[in-house]
């Protein structure tokens, strides 16, 4: 799924294409196979926290393809991965897994106005800016 702010939201699209017969196919938890719980058909996201995926079942025919959403909402740090599996009505199991990174940003003012916020502190006659606002810039740029 890739790469991901804490606290955001990221959403990908994969798609899967049946080539082999016609067949009806869903998405499980890879836990609950080979005993789902009974309402599962009537359940249209799988949620593996910090991920969520839809349509859960589908049909398709020789060559057809479905697409697949992944939503990723990670709220701590780290590397995420979830295993879910894709069951064919013939009973064909296949194991597949979400990988995720989440990420943080560390932001440090340092100057504003070229006077160093060290010396803003220092001297009691100086207003310490209440907010800071930056133009848009692309990541990995720096902003004077």
């Amino acid at each position: 799924v890739g790469a991901c702010l804490v606290g955001d939201a990221k959403r990908v699209q994969f798609e899967c294409r049946n080539d082999g017969g016609k067949g009806r196919f869903r998405l499980m938890l890879e836990e609950e196979w080979p005993v789902p719980p009974k309402a599962h058909s009537q359940i249209p996201t799988l949620e593996m926290k910090p991920f969520k995926m839809y349509p859960t079942h589908f049909d398709l025919d020789h060559g057809d393809s479905v697409t697949l959403h992944v939503d990723y909402s990670p709220v701590e740090l780290g590397h995420h991965k979830r295993k879910f599996i894709i069951v064919c009505d013939n009973c064909h199991v296949t194991t597949y897994s979400l990988n995720g990174s989440s990420e943080s940003v560390f932001l440090r003012v340092s100057n504003v106005n070229d006077v160093p916020l060290e010396d803003v502190a220092v001297n009691p006659l100086s207003l310490q800016p209440k907010f800071v606002d930056f133009d848009n810039i692309p990541c990995g740029d720096i902003c004077e």
